[in-house]
Formats: C-alpha cells, structure tokens, sequence
C-alpha cells in the first residue's frame, strides 16, 4: 500500500513539473513562469475545495447511515 501511495505521489510531480515546465499555454494568455504558477495554484486551489466538499458530503452519508441503521 505504502509503494502505491508512493507511485500516486510521483505521478502527481511529474503531472505538476509538465504543466509547469514543458506545456505551452500561450494560446491561453499565459506566457511567463509566474502565471503558470498563478494558474496552477488556483486550479489546485480548487481542487482542494472540491475534496474537501467531497470529503464533507460523505461523511454527513455515513453518519446518517449510522444512525438509520442502528435506529
């Protein structure tokens, strides 16, 4: 488990050094290393918020699972 948990983070690095380095997002209007930057840290941002609302959501599933099933 820990070697996948290992594999997931390496994968996540070279997906992130590829957006950040090597992708051309000119079409875009993004053109230098500080926007990349910018545009990636508020799509990460997001994708935080959106895990953390999942995160919350299934939580709130499973205490009203409990408590149906023990009801």
């Amino acid at each position: 488990m820990k070697y996948l948990i290992f594999l997931i983070l390496a994968m996540a690095a070279a997906v992130t050094v590829g957006q950040l380095l090597f992708k051309d997002r000119s079409a875009e209007g993004i053109y230098s290393f500080r926007d990349k930057l910018k545009d990636f840290g508020s799509r990460f941002h997001k994708v935080i918020g959106v895990v953390a609302v999942l995160i919350i959501v299934l939580f709130i599933l499973r205490v009203l699972y409990y408590a149906v099933i023990s009801h």
